[in-house]
């Protein structure tokens, strides 16, 4: 028999919350240190239309920087 089928049911219930806990944990930690390699923020052409965007991954905010059909 294993540890588990022994313990009281909360026992159980724990260490499924602290693994899915601790899963959201590393999740998060490398997306931190993904943002901080990956620095995309600047002006960029858009794909389909005459603009450029300004992207500020500090502000999280992508604004239209240019649009050449607005002038």
């Amino acid at each position: 028999m294993s540890v588990l089928q022994d313990s009281p049911a909360w026992v159980s219930g724990l260490i499924i919350v602290l693994s899915v806990f601790s899963s959201i944990l590393v999740v998060s930690i490398f997306s931190v240190q993904a943002k901080s390699e990956c620095d995309i923020s600047g002006v960029w052409n858009h794909s389909a239309k005459p603009a450029e965007l300004l992207i500020d991954l500090n502000k999280s905010e992508i604004t239209v920087y240019s649009h050449d059909n607005n002038k």
